[in-house]
């Protein structure tokens, strides 16, 4: 181990018996000794050297590419007639290619430009003789506003001087995923119209819409390579002349004791799948950058001609995903104003309780029904198919006034702390005036203490503690939470699969890799952690090592030192952007690298291009041994390629797989996402190419 990832791995040892101390403490007194300190500041000494080195390279680049075309052609010219021996370096192969590629998109820009020249005065002359009416107004606001409702995904191009990371936002991804979800509904339109206020429904006449979510196979081999139990994972459930009844045995869910419970017409709840199908783990870890609240699923599977449930209202907010078959819906208005988003979920109900459905419909695979907490909902199969779907649910217990339950209690403590009203003490008679028994007793007494009580209570809007209390509902969000699901490109830059592993043939640690001062970095998700004040001590919260199941684990946290807590603020306010462990706000460039460091180790961050190594990696990963070779078309996988596939698409893309297997046709391949990934990153490679193509046939039409 190095002796910066020593230093830095010993701020949070895992030892009981030691004295632990503040992980990402950046003072020197906290190195253990001398002689490692030496080491460490030896080994920092030679990066920030080389640092500086890359530095003036790069000025060097910015002023070869400055130079007139003339003398540059000279300075070539002298490797392409001989009188050198030495063939040119790499570092001036790449100037040559990027004054080659500049001069490609100058040339591009302009021809562009000079098509669409217009002369300034006809212009103007124009704009002026003809006033913009209603209708036009009307237009423009109309286009404006449907600009708001497009989510798409950003294009990017590589820097054409120097390697630049391609942005990734996470948020950006779950959008695109929930656009597909609700589609052709836009996003904006669904928030202000549906969201909490009522149910919608969207047919589409396409079965393989879902498909890549779940499917019965997947079920079944979940069963057989899993280690499943009743009422735990699964329940055994059915519904006969309005009596629900459950039917779980003890012990663990056989395949076909599930499967002979289904034939004889139960029906079968899968609970929380996120923790065995990889499919929805990944979905579900997306959707919850967006809402900012747990995404939990159940997948429900029921028999032709047969209903599992009740009647009854939920406490979510409800995405019915139809997977196979059909089954028929009932939704039904709220009963009263009090059961409209209800913070707990129903009672069975009959159906003399239930007066006539506001939908009545028979969902078939690909279509999505929505209805917000309280509205009342019973679905059953049709006569001549089973039915399979998956219910996404959202938005439990996130309320204002769950929120008011964090913030009150904090505003009240500030307020005694600073205002002596608040601790003065109650009136001697408060007893017998107030409480249920003298309700109905208006006295003098009893008016004066409603209306003392109601001044102290505005008064505390003075002392609310918003963003402490954020803080708390935010390190609640990230316990509960999915871990999230990371593609090969991100585990290749960062410590989920790249770094030091140990090489058999040599008998040695090989592949070490160390964060330096022109590192780009940027924390690996959005809301993958929080920055948590508690006690005059900051802490990060975070969902990194979070299990699968719901809140199996005590909430993860590392307790950094203050000194560091604003760099970590820094990566936070500067997501998606990636930035420099040279750019943290901090004093030293050894604090710096060690901040940067502990987060890396933790799997908090991940690097612009995998790190470069100090040894050739003979098992193959994609270190990088000379810091001159960049490597042309590199990009970061987008979580939005291939969310849903269509029949002609799966047939266009059958074979893709390098075993040149074909794909599993119900969308639960393990190696599914790996090979969507590749394709992506082809396509990417195949479109840089025509780019290429097109700017040098632009230059010959110049000069023909």
């Amino acid at each position: 181990m190095s002796a910066k990832r020593k230093s830095a791995f010993s701020m949070y040892s895992d030892d009981p018996t030691e004295e632990q101390e503040p992980v990402m403490t950046t003072k020197k007194s906290k190195i253990p000794n001398g002689n490692s300190h030496e080491k460490s500041k030896a080994k920092l000494e030679g990066i920030i050297k080389k640092h500086n080195q890359n530095k003036q390279a790069k000025k060097m680049k910015k002023k070869l590419i400055n130079i007139p075309m003339s003398k540059l052609t000279e300075s070539m010219s002298l490797f392409a007639n001989g009188d050198k021996k030495e063939p040119p370096s790499k570092e001036f192969k790449l100037i040559e290619r990027n004054v080659d590629k500049k001069i490609k998109k100058n040339k591009k820009q302009e021809k562009h430009q000079n098509k669409k020249e217009i002369p300034v005065q006809k212009k103007q002359k124009k704009s002026i003789e003809t006033k913009p009416t209603e209708v036009t107004k009307k237009i423009k606001k109309n286009k404006k506003n449907a600009k708001k409702d497009v989510y798409s995904d950003k294009d990017f191009e590589d820097d054409e001087e120097e390697y630049e990371p391609v942005m990734f936002d996470s948020r950006q991804e779950a959008a695109n995923l929930f656009k597909r979800i609700v589609a052709p509904v836009k996003i904006n339109q669904f928030f202000s119209t549906y969201w909490e206020k009522k149910p919608l429904l969207i047919k589409r006449n396409k079965e393989t819409y879902y498909k890549s979510w779940f499917s019965c196979e997947e079920f079944d081999w979940i069963m057989r390579n899993h280690n499943l139990e009743f009422t735990t994972n699964i329940d055994i459930v059915t519904y006969i002349n309005e009596e629900k009844k459950k039917h779980n045995p003890e012990g663990r869910a056989y395949a076909p004791l599930v499967w002979d419970f289904f034939q004889q017409g139960c029906s079968i709840r899968l609970l929380n799948p996120a923790t065995y199908s990889q499919n929805v783990w990944k979905y579900l870890s997306i959707l919850q950058e967006l809402f900012g609240c747990c995404v939990g699923s159940n997948v429900y599977l029921t028999p032709a001609g047969t209903q599992g449930f009740a009647p009854h209202y939920d406490d979510i907010e409800a995405f019915v995903l139809q997977l196979e078959g059909k089954k028929r819906w009932r939704v039904y208005n709220p009963l009263n104003e009090n059961e409209v988003l209800p913070r707990f979920s129903s009672p069975n109900y009959t159906q003399s309780d239930l007066s006539d459905p506001i939908i009545d419909v028979i969902l078939e695979a690909g279509d999505l029904l929505y209805f917000p907490r309280g509205y009342i909902h019973q679905a059953n199969a049709c006569d001549e198919i089973h039915s399979l779907h998956i219910t996404v649910s959202t938005y439990q217990k996130n309320s204002w006034g769950d929120f008011l339950t964090k913030l009150l209690p904090g505003a009240i403590e500030i307020a005694m702390q600073e205002n002596v009203e608040y601790r003065k003490g109650l009136p001697i008679n408060y007893l017998t005036e107030n409480g249920v028994a003298f309700e109905d007793k208006e006295t003098e007494d009893r008016t004066k203490f409603k209306t003392k009580a109601g001044q102290l209570v505005k008064g505390l809007i003075d002392y609310l503690p918003i963003d402490a209390a954020v803080d708390q509902f935010a390190k609640d969000f990230i316990h509960q939470t999915l871990p999230p699901f990371f593609t090969k490109d991100e585990k290749s830059r960062s410590i989920h699969d790249h770094g030091e592993r140990w090489n058999s043939d040599n008998n040695r640690v090989e592949n070490i890799a160390e964060i330096e001062p022109d590192t780009s970095i940027k924390i690996i998700r959005k809301n993958c952690l929080r920055l948590v004040v508690e006690e005059d001590s900051c802490f990060v919260y975070h969902n990194l090592e979070n299990s699968k199941i719901y809140c199996e684990k005590e909430p993860q946290y590392l307790e950094v030192d203050t000194d560091a807590a604003p760099s970590i603020e820094f990566l936070l306010n500067s997501y998606p952007k990636y930035v420099t462990v040279d750019e943290l706000p901090m004093e030293t460039i050894e604090d710096k690298i060690s901040v940067a460091q502990c987060l890396y180790d933790k799997g908090l961050l991940v690097t612009g291009e995998p790190l470069n190594c100090d040894f050739e990696d003979v098992s193959g990963s994609d270190c990088e041994s000379d810091e001159g070779e960049e490597e042309e078309g590199e990009t970061e996988i987008s979580f939005s390629k291939g969310y849903f596939k269509d029949e002609d698409d799966e047939n266009s893309e059958e074979g893709d797989n390098d075993d040149g297997e074909p794909e599993n046709e119900d969308g639960f391949n393990s190696e599914e996402y790996d090979n969507i990934a590749e394709n992506g990153h082809a396509k990417n490679e195949e479109s840089n190419d025509e780019e290429d193509e097109e700017l040098d046939s632009d230059n010959s039409e110049e000069s023909e």
